[in-house]
């Protein structure tokens, strides 16, 4: 079991009151994403920050332990959603759905527990804007031709302007799909 990291408080309440965002906050006291979360809920729970100032940036549990609510349901995707590998731009996928949590990809290997930055590319057919993030495989349901493989990756790191990107394109799909 590994140990648990000491942050103090004042200095990460003071970097949330600068506007640090979430993908800095996790690069500073090295944070996952879930991390992160832990973090926002103890402080808003301590009374340290205000829980309004931070919730936007807090997504919901389901208990008090580590189950994460997705804020929004998984929503499959019925037409190409590119996601490209940002340190391999040749290597090339499909988003067969997504949430806030993680997506599942099709056609781009990958092998369990490894991380890459994943580039999004929504904005040929939903006139959003590209955006990135970190992810770590969990799953892979080899196939055989690479091009049918399916991988599942949960997401580990992402900016908060990204997030903001994520969230529109989880509720237009949301609309579109209605």
């Amino acid at each position: 079991m590994a140990a648990k990291r000491e942050i103090r408080a004042r200095e990460i309440v003071s970097d949330i009151a600068a506007g640090i965002g979430d993908g800095e906050l996790m690069d500073k006291y090295r944070l996952t994403f879930r991390g992160l979360q832990s973090v926002f809920r103890k402080l808003a729970d301590s009374n340290l920050v205000d829980p309004e100032v931070l919730q936007a940036r807090i997504v919901p549990q389901l208990n008090g332990e580590t189950s994460i609510v997705i804020r929004s349901p998984r929503k499959d995707i019925y037409m190409p959603l590119t996601v490209q590998d940002a340190a391999n731009p040749d290597l090339l996928g499909i988003v067969t759905n997504i949430t806030e949590r993680g997506l599942a990809v099709k056609g781009m290997s990958a092998a369990i527990d490894e991380v890459k930055k994943l580039a999004i590319k929504p904005e040929k057919y939903f006139q959003l804007r590209s955006f990135s993030l970190r992810a770590k495989c969990r799953w892979v349901k080899p196939s055989n031709g690479a091009e049918e493989t399916l991988a599942g990756f949960e997401t580990i790191a992402i900016t908060q302007r990204d997030l903001q990107k994520l969230r529109n394109l989880i509720e237009t799909l949301d609309y579109m799909y209605r």
